[in-house]
């Protein structure tokens, strides 16, 4: 009898994000007794015809491209998982092969999948998870100070914020015909004013109030005003935020923090900015901010990265993380459309050490046992580990 199997095709030349969720699915399934091969880049000619031979192949997981997109040689059913929101890398997502799947990290990729798509089948909601790449973080100390004096960093960013990238994709807009314009203007302000709602849900919304029908007509502009808008947001929140947290010690990982230096004053910093530096910087912190994408119901992995890591989390509030944890248990969540006092907040959460410590400690154990790569291997075979 041919053992299951299944092929990773995550690209994953370069040592960064992608070369770990590659690793992490070829792991992920290895451990669940599934045999996973990792799809040659070039050269692949006989590849899948061969392991048919001593295999029966499940399915091929991707990341972020299709059957088409990743050049396939061959046929069977294809997961893609789309890490990030559904408007988002427009020349590859597209696919009419007939037994294409998506597997989508927020509710906007699962309710939208036929229209950004083309999905002929109902989607699947995956979050992010968090890595076992550099190693199993271990259990958390009992002793609160002994967990103290493992973190030296009271309080952690990973990630940056460029003016300059706002500024241009501010000018982008402003270039845009008169239609598409005022769109994406009115598109910036409802995001603000709905906070629930999916960005997708937002725009259709605009649509029939301004009645257009960008959505149908100019599929491809859509598409980008969506995306142009999210980057938007999500790099006002973050200037936002910083604005409020001078006189705080921040610790960030990042290649440039001239911006965030600009708001916040003097910051330590941790380079190069890479997907590793990230994690180990985690293992170090007490607490961690997460700024989201527009996700209303999903979250990144820097969020489980530094909870699997024994940090505590301050993240923007959406509907997922409020039934996955809440408020207090195993998380701080904050307003990102009220700011103003958070830096308050993040001193008051500092100086009560056993609090930020219970919340640590049940983060840690929640995405331990719900949040890693197993877990969402598990749900990938429950949906799709027959043929």
């Amino acid at each position: 009898m041919r053992k299951p199997a299944v092929i990773v095709g995550v690209k994953h030349w370069s040592f960064g994000f992608p070369y770990v969720i590659a690793s992490d699915f070829l792991t992920g399934f290895r451990a669940r007794g599934i045999a996973a091969f990792h799809a040659p880049i070039a050269g692949r000619g006989t590849f899948y015809e061969d392991l048919s031979q001593s295999h029966r192949v499940l399915f091929t997981v991707l990341m972020n491209f299709t059957h088409e997109s990743a050049r396939l040689t061959w046929q069977g059913k294809v997961l893609t998982w789309q890490q990030d929101n559904p408007y988002v890398m427009m020349d590859r997502v597209r696919s009419a092969y007939p037994d294409q799947h998506w597997l989508c990290a927020d509710r906007d990729g699962v309710e939208n999948a036929a229209f950004y798509f083309g999905a002929r089948h109902p989607a699947m909601h995956l979050p992010h998870w968090a890595t076992r790449f550099d190693g199993d973080a271990g259990p958390m100390p009992d002793s609160r100070r002994d967990w103290e004096r493992q973190r030296p960093f009271d309080l952690l960013f990973v990630g940056s914020i460029r003016e300059q990238e706002i500024d241009e994709t501010r000018r982008r807009i402003d270039a845009a015909p008169p239609p598409v314009r005022v769109f994406a203007r009115r598109l910036l302000e409802r995001i603000h004013s709905h906070p629930r709602d999916t960005v997708t849900q937002s725009a259709f919304a605009l649509e029939a109030e301004l009645g257009l029908d960008l959505s149908r007509s100019n599929f491809t502009a859509f598409r980008q005003i969506l995306g142009q808008v999210d980057f938007l947001v999500r790099a006002i929140n973050r200037v936002e935020l910083f604005k409020r947290l001078k006189g705080l010690r921040i610790t960030v990982v990042s290649n440039d923090v001239s911006t965030i230096e600009r708001y916040a004053g003097p910051v330590q910093t941790i380079s190069p900015s890479d997907f590793v530096t990230g994690l180990v910087a985690m293992k170090q912190a007490k607490l961690m901010i997460n700024n989201l994408p527009i996700y209303r119901y999903g979250a990144t992995e820097r969020l489980f990265n530094a909870q699997y890591r024994g940090a505590a989390v301050l993240s923007e509030r959406n509907a997922y993380l409020e039934e996955t944890f809440g408020d207090g248990a195993g998380i701080f969540l904050y307003d990102p459309e009220r700011p103003d006092g958070i830096g308050d907040r993040i001193a008051a959460i500092l100086a009560d050490r056993d609090t930020l410590f219970a919340v640590a400690r049940e983060g840690h154990r929640r995405t331990h046992a719900h949040h890693t790569i197993d877990n969402r291997v598990d749900a990938i075979l429950q949906a799709h580990g027959t043929e």
